[in-house]
């Protein structure tokens, strides 16, 4: 894509802070993406409770396309979840939304961010590559159907 249509694509494109009203969208982005999905109470307990989540929505227009809960305690950051609509994968959004996350941290003055995977999940691993991470080690069977998850890393405020 050249630079202008680039940034035609997400001109009306706006990363903000998740809110109460979010979450009914955010769970059914949840239940469409993953094989083992957070459940209702989870996703409102990372945006309500835990006091190491920063919640975000990622929005095109006004339709809400896609969220994530970034973990910061101390200069680490852990990507706990992100998830587009599966209207809008495959057109540059994740990758967007992962690159807003990573200034998101660094401004917070993390020193890196680490994510898990599953290692099937070849569309998002090789984003991850592609956006600089690096893969640590595998953990077996880390998800409850048996996967293996990928553990991944990026350095922040060095590169």
């Amino acid at each position: 894509m050249d630079e202008k249509k680039e940034k035609d694509h997400f001109k009306d494109v706006n990363l903000r802070y998740m809110e109460e009203r979010d979450l009914s969208t955010v769970s059914k982005i949840e239940n469409e993406t993953f094989k083992e999905p957070w459940p209702y109470e989870a996703l409102e307990y990372e945006l309500k409770e835990n006091p190491f989540c920063l919640s975000f929505v990622l929005e095109k227009g006004n339709r809400l396309i896609g969220y994530a809960f970034l973990h910061i305690y101390e200069l680490n950051s852990h990507l706990v979840n992100i998830a587009i609509d599966k209207d809008f994968r495959g057109k540059g959004f994740g990758e967007y939304f992962l690159t807003e996350l990573i200034k998101n941290a660094e401004m917070k003055k993390c020193e890196s961010m680490v994510l898990e995977v599953r290692e099937g999940n070849s569309a998002a691993v090789n984003l991850y590559l592609k956006r600089g991470f690096k893969i640590l080690r595998k953990q077996k069977k880390y998800y409850h159907d048996g996967e293996d998850a990928l553990i991944m890393s990026l350095s922040l405020n060095q590169r």
